[in-house]
């Protein structure tokens, strides 16, 4: 796992310069690659790299990395897992390695497999690979979008990074924020790709190949996987097919010349792979418990129960207290405003996870895959509903009326949810559950900044996924082009690279998802909830009475109490954040509305729904600031 930065110019007389910009990019986000610091220019092309040494500890592993007699280059941020077999078929059909790295196996599958090379790629991964020969620079991304890559071209030049705030770095670039991305931040409280908060930086997509040559200058994309192959396929994916999957994923996720360990909370996901972990590994698993005292997150007993059952070393951590300064380390390595509260947790353990491995095991995309959320099941229910009772469609007075309700402390949390239900055309999927401002209330908060939103780009993907599937699996479906990789595995991937900390997602292997794809819905949702099957799978692989406890209780979610860390900790800097002097700095605010807002939640009992506002209009506070700012690059 490391940090790449990449530039590629149409006029070779400015590659001395961009290298310049590449060595200060590389100062700045060593957090990302402690252990290594490489860069290699040509005539039109800079490469430059910060590593986390993984596998191949030795200096062969140093990046960028060069095939010289096939004039190939490339800069790698990742982990190719199934980099034996590959490196096993490559030299069988003649090709010569020179290093043991996964990341030349990178560049032996680019060159004898062709164009289809990136499917033969089993990982997470991001790399801009430069091919010498057919002056051809390729920027590639794994296919649940895992590993990031942020780029910017123009008609001179191509940038990419794995973090937004590398391009500050580069002189004369139009960093100018987008309208309709501020927006989507304000409802949904991340910013849906391929767009950034910036308008003319992108994001290479999920499963997306990109090349750029550079002699004509054209760009041209492929998919080369993506979840609309997959869903739909004949329900043909069963409880023996899903347990050999996640028994190869775990088992491919424990190769490491480093110690690997997993984060165990005590829920059905991360008590699931520690049994198929603690099974497979080959020296004594070490797990992390990590606990807030006295908070909703501490579910340090059932962790324990597992622990003890598995007969696993359990260290268990304070995971410490949200302040001020911890806010402000996350947001600058957020990149761009992220409104997930739990990026704070996933920060505090991270740091505390790196005095003991580099390397954790994590459930994210569990959820999603085997439909684990509460709200799924409010979906089902909504659209039986929707096919009896039309949609309300609310005129003028109507929408002013539903934006006052759900914009106030004193309404209950699930009457504010309904009314923006009733009242948000933009809606699209389980955005209505997650979702944070209602389109009318959004309209109050923004009214100096029109612009563009994404939602007719999700609703046009939501239909498509409905010609596939029935509606509400195609509405679940589509968290996995937008939820996970925009705001779930943004927030792993910051949060743990800040400490230098890979996190490994055994679920989001993407032969398991697509087997998850094929399940039977009978196999994923039942009237007890969800993830049916990885609680069966649980009954078979822990102890009768600790699969039982564990497969049994409720959803947990990673909530956080916002109301009391406004109320607390966070008060000086909430009541800065609303000040009349930091609100004029936000021009794209309604100053009054969002003062109102912050001076009902001190007078009333608001819930953690309305909190989430409040929560949101700090985070863009704080982007704002380093955007100002060019974090820090001036």
């Amino acid at each position: 796992m490391c940090g790449i930065v990449a530039a590629a110019v149409r006029n070779p007389g400015e590659a001395p310069a961009r290298a310049g910009e590449v060595e200060r990019i590389l100062d700045a986000i060593s957090y990302r690659g402690p252990d290594a610091r490489g860069i290699w220019q040509h005539d039109q092309v800079v490469l430059g790299h910060r590593r986390l040494s993984i596998i191949d500890l030795s200096e062969a592993g140093t990046q960028p990395l060069h095939a010289q007699e096939h004039g190939l280059h490339i800069t790698f941020n990742g982990e190719i897992y199934n980099y034996r077999e590959l490196r096993r078929d490559l030299e069988a059909r003649g090709y010569r390695f020179h290093t043991s790295t996964d990341t030349e196996a990178i560049l032996a599958a680019y060159h004898v497999y062709g164009g289809s090379f990136a499917s033969r790629l089993v990982g997470m991964f991001a790399f801009v690979l430069y091919d010498e020969s057919r002056a051809k620079v390729v920027l590639c991304r794994d296919r649940l979008g895992k590993k990031p890559l942020f780029y910017y071209c123009d008609n001179d030049r191509l940038l990419a990074a794995s973090e937004l705030k590398c391009l500050y770095a580069f002189h004369g670039l139009d960093l100018s924020p987008d309208p309709g991305a501020i927006a989507d931040f304000f409802a949904l409280q991340y910013v849906p790709g391929p767009g950034t908060i910036l308008r003319e930086v992108k994001k290479i997509e999920p499963g997306e190949c990109r090349e750029l040559d550079l002699r004509t200058w054209e760009t041209t994309s492929r998919t080369y996987w993506s979840v609309f192959d997959h869903a739909g396929a004949a329900q043909t994916a069963g409880l023996e097919e899903i347990d050999s999957a996640i028994e190869d994923s775990v088992r491919y996720r424990l190769i490491a010349d480093v110690e690997v360990g997993i984060l165990l909370s005590g829920g059905i996901d991360s008590s699931l792979l520690a049994a198929y972990a603690a099974a497979l590994s080959t020296s004594p698993l070490k797990a992390f418990l990590v606990s807030f005292g006295g908070s909703a997150l501490d579910e340090s007993q059932y962790a324990r129960l597992v622990a003890h059952g598995l007969n696993v070393e359990l260290v268990e951590i304070d995971g410490g207290r949200i302040d001020a300064d911890t806010f402000s380390r996350v947001m600058y390595h957020a990149d761009e405003p992220l409104g997930d509260p739990a990026a704070m947790p996933t920060f505090m353990i991270s740091q505390v996870i790196r005095q003991h491995v580099k390397v954790v095991l994590s459930g994210e995309g569990a959820d999603e895959l085997f439909w684990g959320y509460d709200y799924y099941r409010r979906q089902f229910r909504f659209d039986r509903l929707a096919e009896f009772v039309p949609r309300l469609q609310p005129g003028t007075w109507i929408t002013a009326l539903l934006a006052a309700l759900e914009s106030s402390p004193k309404v209950p949390g699930a009457f504010a949810r309904l009314c923006k239900v009733i009242g948000d055309p933009q809606d699209t999927g389980c955005s209505r559950w997650t979702s944070v401002f209602g389109t009318p209330a959004l309209g109050r908060l923004l009214e100096g900044c029109p612009g563009q939103r994404s939602g007719p780009i999700r609703a046009g993907q939501l239909q498509r996924l409905k010609r596939l599937l029935p509606p509400s699996e195609a509405s679940l479906a589509l968290d996995l082009l937008y939820w996970l990789p925009d705001d779930l595995l943004v927030k792993v991937d910051r949060c743990s690279m800040a400490h230098a900390v890979e996190a490994r997602a055994p679920y989001l292997d993407h032969r398991l998802a697509e087997l998850a794809l094929r399940l039977p819905a009978s196999l994923k949702m039942g009237a007890s909830g969800g993830k049916l099957v990885l609680r069966e799978l649980l009954r078979r692989r822990l102890p009768p009475e600790t699969a039982a406890a564990i497969a049994n209780r409720p959803k947990h979610g990673f909530d956080v109490p916002l109301q009391d860390w406004l109320k607390g900790s966070l008060r000086p800097l909430a009541e800065d954040c609303f000040s009349d002097a930091s609100l004029r700095e936000l021009p794209m605010l309604h100053a009054p509305y969002a003062r109102a807002l912050w001076r009902d939640f001190k007078a009333g009992s608001a819930d953690a729904a309305f909190a989430r506002k409040l929560w949101l209009v700090l985070c863009f506070r704080a982007w704002y600031a380093n955007h100002n700012n060019r974090f820090g690059f001036n």
